[in-house]
């Protein structure tokens, strides 16, 4: 499989109902390549963070071996300088990029309790049809609206 985007978790995040075993089979590593790429965005994070951490110490430790100032001066002349504000850009570009992946893992979960869920109306009748049309009888109302809650309760207990 080729390296996935938020694109790919955008367009295959919606289950189609006629392709039940496909999506069963696909989601697991549909999550893997989610959280790998969730994973490697959190670390991209961290040593962002790390950088921006070492480059204001080593602007610090320049600006206190001059002329003494204060340190709302120091802060702000760090906060200032070229370096520094590119670095920050690079660790709030990577912070984004962190939140988009955490938020493509839930869209990818989401997508595990819809399979789960239209697999449960698929085995109670819900999407059979008769000679008239798409007409459904109580009974297997019933079964759905049975399947529906099982699966409501199944979501309170996480």
């Amino acid at each position: 499989m080729s390296e996935i985007t938020l694109n790919d978790v955008r367009e295959n995040v919606k289950p189609d109902k006629h392709a039940l075993d496909d999506h069963a089979i696909q989601q697991p590593q549909f999550v893997s390549d989610v959280i790998d790429k969730f994973v490697a965005a959190k670390d991209a994070r961290r040593r962002a963070k790390q950088l921006v951490d070492e480059l204001y110490a080593e602007l610090d430790a320049e600006l206190r071996k001059g002329d003494k100032i204060s340190e709302t001066q120091i802060k702000m002349r760090i906060t200032l300088m070229p370096k520094m504000q590119k670095a920050e850009r690079v660790l709030m570009d990577a912070e984004l990029q962190e939140d988009q992946w955490w938020a493509a893992y839930e869209k990818v979960k989401a997508k595990g309790y819809s399979i789960n869920f239209l697999g449960d109306l698929y085995q109670t009748g819900y999407f059979t049809t008769e000679s008239a049309g798409r007409a459904r009888n109580a009974a297997v109302d019933n079964r759905a609206e049975h399947a529906r809650n099982l699966r409501g309760r199944g979501r309170e207990e996480e």
